[in-house]
């Protein structure tokens, strides 16, 4: 990164500049369209067929360059957070899972693949199986959806949860960067932030 970090700044992370980023793809998706409109309107071959599939890619272009901005103008809540309390991830909409830095055990890499994605070198912070079950905002579907290999790996008895650099505003060593500067300056301090259905287990 080449500056010194501040371990005690607020550092916010949401997906509107990954979506800014993909607009050169948009606007070459509405080029390409109106390029298929104009040689099907110029000849007589599957005219037709040229024209709906070059009318359907300017309108998906136009439709996600919309959005795009549209997002800009109002953006989410932040997909991740880092705090001297801990690691904030939100799990869709209105789920967050929030992490003391005491309760990581390790910081690591992975890589992590799906039916259609292929991601290399996700850092992962590893937590107990206890602390991971007693915290998760989980509902009924999440276990059973892509959602679920897409952020959580389990190991024996850790989890690996997986923070996903592509979908935000840094790099992967930026982002590792970050993580491990608060985790060394914060893991040795005692916190309940995030540990609310942790404790309450624990006194059954």
């Amino acid at each position: 990164m080449g500056t010194e970090i501040d371990v005690n700044k607020l550092l916010s992370f949401d997906a509107e500049k990954y979506v800014f980023r993909r607009l050169p793809i948009l606007l070459g998706v509405v080029i390409l369209g109106v390029v298929f409109v104009a040689v099907a309107y110029a000849s007589d071959d599957r005219r037709a067929e040229g024209m709906v599939l070059g009318s359907a890619m300017v309108l998906f272009g136009l439709f996600g360059i919309t959005m795009a901005y549209y997002r800009r103008a109002h953006p989410l809540k932040p997909l991740l957070q880092l705090s001297p309390d801990g690691v904030m991830l939100r799990i869709g909409k209105d789920k967050e899972f929030r992490i003391p830095w005491n309760e990581i055990q390790d910081l690591g890499q992975t890589d992590i693949r799906g039916r259609r994605y292929r991601e290399r070198n996700v850092t992962v912070a590893v937590l107990s199986g206890g602390f991971f079950d007693a915290n998760l905002p989980m509902n009924p579907g999440l276990a059973r959806s892509s959602l679920w290999d897409y952020y959580f790996i389990p190991r024996g008895d850790v989890v690996e949860v997986a923070l996903h650099h592509n979908v935000l505003s840094i790099s992967a060593e930026d982002l590792r960067a970050e993580l491990e500067a608060r985790w060394h300056a914060f893991r040795g301090q005692q916190r309940t932030w995030g540990r609310h259905a942790w404790a309450k287990r624990q006194g059954e």
